[in-house]
């Protein structure tokens, strides 16, 4: 952050300094809107827009410093719009559950400003029970959530796929297109249902999961069989206090493999499945093992896959564990 103060700060003098020398010539232009002599040759300094856009992409976690560049001028509007809305987070406010959660969704539309969320949050609920469900999705707001034409990342807290009598497709399905990361905080749901919610994103390239384990049907038999799609799984995997190994295999045979390039791993079950499924293409691996090191005792054996010197291992050791090699 300080690296990028000076920018910051330059920046906020350069839109003050456009914004005063545009109220001076427009108030020297009215002043003088009847005379005939010329006021002068000189002409007008613009900044290339390319150098523009490069000063401003700094200025991404700076909503003080974006709404005065978008108030500056037409141009700088255009430049920083986009980064203004990045991302759009939904939160519950109520613990009324018939209540719209949606309403960002409306004044965005109206402004035609959708296009430009790349990034939506659902935050977790205030009251400790998953509020996203299909009871915040009524026919104006399921219509706005399907104009995020170009959203590439979903973050969801608290999702209880039982809620979905009819899957999640209907809700999530139109992201297939553009969406290349999600995030599942605390998912609720067989997982026959967390599977068919991630295979709705063929070209998924990001997947966190956080704190989920083995739920009922754990031993379910599929009704119908997988049919794995090709492509996808190729960025980063975050796996935090994760105890279905079941359902990494499972992943493994629907997106028919797995390429991984980083893991971080936080007291993860099946971990060594995971390791030798990317060894190919893994490049960096953080472990942060849980109350025991035994799952991954492996992963350190310099016979093991990792005695490549192109992967960077990571591994956070808690004090509690006594580590022998």
């Amino acid at each position: 952050m300080f690296r990028y103060l000076p920018t910051i700060v330059g920046v906020r003098l350069f839109a003050n300094t456009v914004w005063y020398r545009s109220k001076a010539k427009l108030k020297d232009a009215l002043a003088h809107q009847d005379s005939h002599t010329p006021t002068g040759s000189h002409q007008p300094y613009w900044t290339p827009l390319e150098i523009l856009e490069m000063i401003i992409s700094h200025l991404t976690y700076d909503v003080r410093t974006l709404k005065a560049c978008a108030a500056t001028c037409f141009v700088w509007y255009n430049v920083a719009t986009p980064h203004l809305h990045h991302t759009l987070t939904l939160r519950q406010w109520a613990a009324d559950t018939s209540r719209t959660y949606l309403n960002p969704l409306e004044s965005l539309h109206k402004l035609e400003l959708l296009p430009f969320v790349k990034q939506v949050q659902f935050e977790r609920g205030i009251f400790g029970t998953p509020w996203v469900s299909p009871a915040i999705f009524d026919s104006e707001s399921i219509q706005y959530f399907g104009a995020l034409e170009n959203l590439q990342d979903l973050a969801i807290a608290g999702l209880d796929f039982s809620k979905f009598s009819v899957g999640t497709g209907k809700y999530f399905g139109h992201f297939s297109p553009t969406l290349r990361s999600v995030a599942l905080i605390g998912p609720r749901g067989t997982r026959r249902e967390l599977l068919d919610f991630f295979m709705l994103f063929p070209k998924l390239d990001d997947v966190k999961i956080s704190h989920y384990h083995t739920w009922a049907g754990a031993h379910e038999v599929f009704d119908t069989p997988l049919i794995p799609i090709r492509g996808g799984l190729r960025g980063r995997l975050s796996l935090k206090n994760f105890g279905d190994e079941e359902l990494l295999k499972d992943m493994i045979v629907a997106f028919g493999g797995m390429r991984f390039t980083y893991m971080d791993l936080h007291d993860v079950l099946g971990m060594q499945l995971l390791l030798e499924a990317c060894a190919d293409t893994l490049e960096k691996v953080q472990i942060h093992p849980g109350g025991t090191f035994q799952h991954c005792k492996r992963a350190l054996d310099p016979g093991s896959i990792f005695s490549t010197p192109e992967l960077t291992l990571f591994v956070s050791i808690p004090p509690t564990v006594r580590l022998l090699v």
